[in-house]
């Protein structure tokens, strides 16, 4: 069984006097038992009376005339031919277009969606990621380990850090974001009897690095540190973990200066239903905190942001290389650092940018599940950022760097605004 959320897409109809409507399968998210066919049910009719037949895009040379009587649509519709409805079999497709042929044209009514839900849904209304490219719930249920090719990759990554440690005063620390299924186990329908990804990773690397696991802590307030629509800590969340931070780390925290406002809220889970899953969640708000903030705007991978407190505790940057759980993280820690730095790359280091911030503290926060892959040694964050803007417009493009210079809020950051302004539009 599979569940799909159905989406319905209405095309401009250019010839005027069609009337129709597609009733199964409708706009929500169901269970699909057999996804090797899909039952259809839809009507239309012209106001001038032509008759009509039902093509789809995956056959448009076999028209299918209408097949069953709609009183109802009959009564609605004075117009409309009794024979008006048409109720068939068709096969799974996930994304074709419905349309009629009257007279010798083909006229396109709507696109219909249908897009696998990647949620795996628990107890007490709990969701957890599925159908992800990670392989989450193999990864807990331990059916899916990382590889020795990665192992040996990871090794060199520590190897690497190490050396670049002995040559340099940063101090690094690798903070492992614990995936939801880990914090409720008991909510979560799939059974864990053997060594994860997660185990593995901590049991083998732990000697080679300052390594952060919050798993306790984030446990002793659970349902505060995660919301049941999305994958991700909550601020809350993020507070506990920043501490956890500092204490590894022998830093006092010094929480920053912002306030918690609700908001409702789908999370990057509920949202995938139709209707979307609605939840209030507490959202850190440091709008009037005098932390000013910069951003590159490159959506998801190859964002940049700093955040700059002059009232921190202390006079140090703190660049934090992580997965999308780091920003919350980032944020949390302008009460300690005047100066932090987040770069979405998730594991991937890029030296340049060591070189120019020079920071005190280096931090890696990862999501457990992007474990089984290994990062790379030789990365640089202007590929991913070249790779983004290649799929802008060059007014996209332009608009971008124009909203980045007006987030200009300190001297190091003109360095990011010229990864953006060297890419030829």
């Amino acid at each position: 069984m599979s569940k799909y959320t159905v989406r319905i897409h209405a095309h401009p109809v250019i010839t005027p006097g069609i009337a129709y409507s597609v009733d199964t399968p409708r706009e929500e998210t169901i269970d699909f038992h057999d996804t090797d066919f899909l039952p259809l049910r839809a009507w239309a009719f012209s106001s001038d009376g032509a008759p009509l037949q039902f093509i789809f895009s995956f056959a448009p040379d076999k028209p299918l005339p209408p097949n069953t009587e709609r009183p109802d649509v009959n009564s609605l519709y004075s117009e409309a031919d009794i024979l008006c409805g048409l109720c068939t079999i068709i096969p799974f497709e996930t994304s074709f277009d419905i349309g009629v042929i009257k007279g010798n044209v083909h006229i396109w009514l709507a696109t219909i969606e249908l897009t696998q839900v990647q949620v795996l849904e628990g107890s007490d209304g709990y969701l957890f990621l599925d159908n992800d490219d990670n392989e989450s719930v193999d990864q807990y249920s331990g059916k899916r380990r990382i590889d020795p090719e990665n192992m040996v990759a990871w090794a060199q990554y520590f190897q690497a850090v190490n050396n670049r440690s002995d040559s340099n005063l940063s101090t690094f620390a690798f903070c492992i974001a614990p995936a939801k299924e880990y914090v409720f186990p008991e909510l979560y329908p799939v059974f864990n009897s053997r060594m994860t990804p997660y185990d593995q990773f901590k049991e083998t690397f732990s000697r080679m690095t300052t390594m952060i696991d919050p798993i306790k802590g984030l446990f002793q307030h659970r349902h505060l540190a995660y919301s049941k629509n999305d994958t991700h800590w909550t601020d809350f969340g993020a507070f506990i973990t920043a501490q956890l931070i500092c204490a590894r780390l022998g830093i006092a925290f010094t929480p920053p200066n912002i306030i918690y406002i609700p908001r409702v809220t789908t999370g990057d889970l509920g949202i995938k239903y139709n209707p979307q899953k609605l939840e209030y969640s507490f959202f850190a708000d440091f709008t009037h905190s005098g932390i000013a903030r910069f951003d590159n705007t490159i959506p998801v991978r190859g964002n940049i942001i700093t955040l700059n407190n002059p009232n921190a505790a202390i006079n140090s940057t703190c660049l934090i290389f992580g997965s999308s759980s780091s920003e919350s993280v980032a944020i949390q820690l302008t009460g300690v650092f005047s100066r932090v730095v987040r770069v979405f790359s998730g594991a991937d280091i890029d030296l340049d940018i060591i070189e120019h911030e020079k920071p005190s503290h280096i931090l890696v926060i990862l999501a457990s599940r992007f474990l089984v892959k290994a990062p790379t040694l030789d990365f640089t964050i202007q590929s991913e950022i070249r790779r983004k803007l290649e799929c802008l417009t060059p007014n996209e493009a332009q608009s971008s760097v124009s909203q980045t210079i007006k987030s200009i809020s300190h001297g190091l950051d003109e360095y990011y605004l010229s990864m953006l302004e060297s890419q030829p539009f």
